[in-house]
């Protein structure tokens, strides 16, 4: 299942869907450039991409926003990897 498909299914409005795609996008390509996958998102990767984040002067809403946005993405992949057992 897609990222977009999850939200879909967790009933998001469609404007939060694409807040939340567009902001999945941004992580992936950050992690790309960073040598890492989405589908490994420990603290240590958080706290990386929070980093980078404050260094662009992200505003601490925006910041947490984007947690929360990475965290459903996360879920995501837990619930894939237990469905795969």
């Amino acid at each position: 299942m897609n990222y977009k498909t999850y939200l879909e299914k967790e009933n998001y409005r469609t404007t939060t869907i694409d807040s939340y795609t567009n902001g999945v996008g941004k992580f992936i390509k950050w992690c790309n450039r960073n040598h890492t996958t989405p589908d490994q998102i420990d603290y240590k990767t958080c706290m990386k991409y929070i980093k980078h984040l404050q260094r662009k002067n992200t505003n601490k809403k925006t910041v947490n926003h984007k947690l929360g946005i990475i965290k459903k993405l996360s879920k995501l992949f837990n619930s894939c990897r237990l469905a795969a057992r």
